[in-house]
């Protein structure tokens, strides 16, 4: 039945596809007509009467097309049939121009017929199916009301019906069975069809007998399924297994000669049915120390985090809900992970450790590789890469492919992990490559056994190593520098070849980079036009120092941010170490290159122009801030400015302001070269770095010798906006726990400045927030603790409830004097948005007058500074009252710890609490106060607290 009504339907449809044909030969007419009538220009009325009709048979037209099944097509067709008839009188009287137009009607006319005549025959036919499918329904719902009295609730009939639809063969099981009478009166539904998973309700039955003779056993199971008086029952079945517990002598042996034959995978291994692991140290392991320092020196935790570093063996279910992310160093893991792949292939070979190694968790080396790929979030390609080449090393050389670690819990399949990382892999690595039409594949074992083995750290190349297996179409420029052709390249760049392929991706190395070794080549691709760009970052980080002279022989533009990175050449050589010799060639030709930029402006800028500029530099000096606008202004005027010459928009206002900070010894070369702008504001970072000198910033990340230096060059001690983190930190100690330690130093430092320089100048620089904008010295109420204060004046009984540590105590302490030190000065902070957030100081702040530039200059200063010496009086005078806060945050934490722990338990939770703080500081520190102040009450600790702070 179900296939006559599929036919029925393909009938329907085989009518409606007969039917658009109409609409379209109609379609064809009425835009012949219409030709017509710009024609017949003697036959206007003749025309008009045609294009009224024209416009009833485009109504039929539409109806016709968007007829769904619901519609009576035979009334629609019978007007169409109609329509044609009249037009074919109106078209009669018309010239002869339009007798082809009414032979075209009358063969739509007869099209329309036919299917008008097929349309009645499938009618007829689908009315007699239709009564067939009632006939089947009705005796269905017959069916379903003698099953009522069943246990299990039977479909109704249009369930079955649904059913017989979509499986056929459980109706025709189900009526079988019904005819037969093989259905129990008591029996579901659903055990009764044929196709059930349980055909009876028999039990299944087990049996093993166990034999156990000296360091043999063996043992028999029987199972059995059925009853003997089940109509399924069938001769049991057996399973037989056995086995020999071998001394460990015996073993040892077995396993050293297997390793011996092998090469370190282990003969037993090969076997599915053996398996056999190596308990070892986890400690004294030399192969899991590869993998216990990636994530301590690899990834570091987001400064929000409460929870410290994520331990890497931990699941990964719980990662997001009880850890912060991780921020992982991309390069130095790459460089790592390099280094693991050799290392492991040594121990290997050499022994000392092997793939079977397991410790005494029953963590696996495929285990550590697991858990790497998962705690890296967003790998780079190239990590991915290598942790692919990873599981390759360990499945080549025998690991157990699919070990279990906590229970069941954790599988690692090698098997599975390989396929996932190629997948992964493989829909990178192709996001950003256009393929050749016959793309060559180069496998990097390949690569690495020609010339890359020297690049990636290896000695030797090894046949059939497995450090990757990863394939990557590579083009034709590439594919000789990986075979060393040198005559091949050379016809490649003569024909017009680029050599920057992939230089587009950020995935795959461009030609420069996989010549850094071969120098012929890369010299080879220099002078055809390669980009120095490309491989000064792979240059400076592998310290290719041949390379490096050549890309300066070839005017790499030392002060352009490299692709794909933030940083120019010149930042790069304090962190990779360079030798002396190399960064003098680096230093003096980036000098050289400032000349040559600062000769092309005095060329084609007039002096009235560079004035305007504000450009005016002394003889010897090199253009150092005013670069950018120099250059800016070339453009403007349309000279072509040599890519050697060119400057990074945005990149640090001087050559002092690099991040990270540059060393004494690299600012000194600098400085005895020409780079003379020691004290020039930076305007180009946002708040709260905005305008810092190098001095200033030097200060600010407390590195004293820098700073000593510039001010030994000239460097200003102003305060303004600029040094507002100077005098918040330093002069005015702000409280800051990460600064803390090394407070009496910093201030030492300001003392000797100030004897030598005089008092802090004002340079009357306000904020940029709003167009009044609010002094500077106004900024101080604007740094992170300042939410203790807000605590501490809504709440002041915040000691009842206070968990803090005890740096966290200090921090609220002194900002709470600080806080006083302003009220007492009138100082109000009214403008700056970030301190709208916080509506109770808003308040305070309201209600105190805002600070005038008058009041600043008035000896402002000096008051601060007098203030600063009281603050440091009173902190001396009540050192031992400090020690309350401390006294009092340990209280608290006892309430949560057991009373009648010892004294040294106490110590082992608090550590314990403290490695997941935020300070990294020794608890131990912080408790030098007396056994008998354990024993003071919660309010006597309260009262002498709240004294203290309010320095009664």
């Amino acid at each position: 039945l179900k296939t006559d009504v599929g036919a029925t339907n393909t009938n329907i449809q085989a009518l409606t596809d007969m039917i658009t044909p109409v609409g379209v030969q109609l379609a064809s007419v009425a835009t012949d007509v219409k030709q017509i009538r710009n024609v017949a220009e003697d036959n206007r009325v003749a025309v008009d009467a045609v294009s009224r009709k024209l416009d009833e048979v485009s109504v039929c037209t539409s109806s016709v097309a968007t007829q769904d099944g619901n519609r009576d097509i035979l009334s629609v067709v019978e007007e169409t049939r109609l329509t044609l008839s009249g037009m074919d009188k109106t078209l009669s009287s018309i010239p002869c121009e339009m007798r082809l137009v009414s032979n075209e009607a009358a063969l739509a006319r007869e099209a329309a017929e036919n299917t008008y005549r097929a349309f009645e025959q499938g009618r007829s036919a689908n009315k007699e199916k239709q009564l067939q499918l009632e006939d089947v329904v009705s005796r269905l719902e017959e069916i379903a009301l003698s099953l009522r009295a069943t246990r299990a609730a039977p479909p109704t009939g249009s369930q079955v019906c649904v059913r017989m639809a979509q499986k056929p063969s459980y109706l025709r099981d189900l009526l079988d069975g019904l005819e037969d009478s093989a259905i129990s009166g008591d029996m579901p539904l659903a055990v009764t069809h044929r196709g059930s998973t349980r055909l009876c309700d028999c039990i299944m039955a087990k049996r093993r007998n166990a034999i156990v003779k000296g360091p043999f056993w063996a043992y028999a199971e029987n199972q059995q399924p059925h009853l003997r008086n089940c109509k399924y029952f069938a001769r049991p079945t057996w399973t037989f297994k056995g086995g020999a517990l071998l001394p460990v002598k015996i073993l040892s042996s077995a396993l050293r000669l297997s390793f011996a034959a092998t090469k370190g995978a282990g003969g037993f291994s090969l076997s599915p049915n053996f398996a056999i692991t190596r308990l070892i140290d986890r400690g004294a392991s030399p192969a899991f120390a590869l993998f216990d320092t990636i994530l301590r020196d690899y990834s570091k935790a987001e400064p929000w985090s409460d929870h410290g570093h994520r331990r890497y063996y931990e699941p990964l279910d719980d990662y997001h809900i009880k850890y912060t992310p991780l921020r992982w160093d991309m390069v130095g893991l790459e460089r790592h992970l390099y280094h693991v792949l050799g290392e492991l292939e040594k121990l290997f070979e050499g022994g000392k450790a092997s793939p079977l190694d397991t410790d005494a968790e029953g963590r696996t080396l495929l285990h550590e590789v697991a858990v790497v790929s998962g705690i890296i979030e967003s790998p780079s390609p190239r990590v991915l890469a290598l942790i692919k080449g990873l599981v390759g090393l360990l499945i080549e050389y025998g690991v157990v492919r699919d070990a279990k670690w906590g229970g069941g819990e954790e599988i690692a399949n090698a098997d599975a992990m390989d396929i996932a990382i190629t997948s992964t892999a493989d829909s990178v690595f192709r996001q950003e490559i256009n393929p050749p039409p016959h793309p060559q594949v180069v496998h990097i074992d390949e690569i690495l056994s020609r010339n890359g083995c020297e690049l990636f750290g290896l000695k030797r190349p090894r046949a059939g190593t497995r450090l990757m297996r990863l394939a990557i179409g590579y083009g034709p420029v590439a594919r000789a520098v990986v075979d060393h052709s040198l005559d091949r390249l050379e016809a490649l760049l003569r024909s017009g070849h680029d050599p920057n392929e992939n230089s587009e991706s950020t995935e795959l190395h461009p030609p420069l980079c996989l010549a850094l070794k071969w120098l012929q080549g890369f010299e080879l691709l220099l002078q055809g036009g390669a980009d120095p760009l490309l491989a000064v970052g792979e240059a400076f980080g592998y310290r290719q120092y041949e390379a490096i002279k050549l890309l300066l022989e070839y005017d790499c533009p030392l002060s352009q941010k490299m692709h794909y990175s933030g940083v120019t050449a010149l930042d790069l050589i304090d962190p990779c170490h360079l030798e002396e010799r190399i960064a003098d060639l680096v230093i003096a030709k980036a000098a050289g290159q400032r000349r040559g930029l600062w000769a092309l402006a005095t060329r084609n800028l007039s002096e009235l122009e560079i004035g305007e500029l504000g450009i005016q530099l002394r003889e010897g000096e090199i253009l150092d801030a005013g670069r950018v606008i120099a250059q800016e202004a070339l453009i403007r005027k349309g000279v072509d400015v040599p890519p050697a010459f060119r400057v990074a928009v945005g990149k640090g206002f001087t050559i002092y302001h690099s991040e990270p900070h540059m060393s004494l010894g690299l600012a000194q070369k600098f400085f005895d070269i020409g780079f003379w702008d020691v004290d020039r504001h930076d305007p180009l970072v946002s708040y709260p770095y905005m305008g810092l000198t190098p001095f200033l910033w030097c200060c600010y990340r407390q590195f004293f010798d820098s700073a000593n230096w510039f001010l030994g060059r000239g460097a200003r001690t102003r305060v303004s906006l600029e040094g507002i983190l100077l005098v918040a930190q330093h002069l005015l100690a702000s409280g800051l726990a990460q600064q803390q330690p090394r407070y009496k130093f910093s201030l030492g430092l300001l003392q000797r400045i100030k004897s030598q320089n005089g008092p802090f100048e004002l340079d009357g620089c306000v904020c940029y927030c709003s167009p009044n904008g609010c002094t500077a010295i106004t900024h101080l109420l604007n740094r992170p603790d300042y939410t203790w204060v807000k605590k501490i004046l809504i709440l002041r009984k915040w000691l009842n409830w206070c968990q803090f540590s005890a740096v966290e105590a200090s921090v609220a302490w002194k900002a709470f004097c600080r806080m006083e030190i302003f009220a007492r000065l009138g100082m109000a902070h009214t403008c700056c948005r970030y301190i709208e957030r916080h509506d109770a100081i808003r308040v305070l702040a309201d209600e105190q007058t805002e600070l005038r530039d008058e009041d600043m200059k008035s000896g402002l200063v000096e008051e601060l500074e007098h203030w600063v010496g009281e603050y440091n009086r009173q902190e001396m005078l009540h050192q031992d009252k400090s020690n309350q806060l401390l006294v009092m945050w340990w209280s608290n934490l006892n309430r949560v710890l057991d009373i009648n722990e010892t004294h040294k338990g106490h110590h082992e939770k608090i550590q314990q609490h403290w490695s997941h703080s935020r300070f990294p500081y020794d608890p131990k520190t912080y408790f030098d106060c007396d056994e008998d102040a354990f024993s003071m009450t919660l309010e006597e600790l309260e009262q002498k607290a709240y004294r203290y702070i309010t320095m009664d």
